[in-house]
């Protein structure tokens, strides 16, 4: 029984962090970013949309690790 509810634990904390925080929440830091163009250019930080892309990148292999 506990182990059932671990395995359920882990395939919903590889959900969430690589589907929400990885995948999703790289989109919307590009997206917040690039809004930023059209309001102030200068306000733009090139940091944040590369960590944007590498979180997007690597948001399946965080999923699959978080679950092991």
């Amino acid at each position: 029984m506990v182990g059932i509810v671990l395995i359920l634990g882990g395939i919903a904390l590889g959900l969430y962090l690589g589907l929400w925080v990885c995948f999703i929440g790289g989109i919307i830091q590009i997206v917040e970013q690039v809004k930023l163009i059209g309001s102030s250019p200068e306000t733009i930080q090139g940091a944040a949309i590369v960590w944007g892309v590498v979180k997007i990148f690597f948001a399946s292999v965080v999923g699959v690790f978080s679950r092991r």
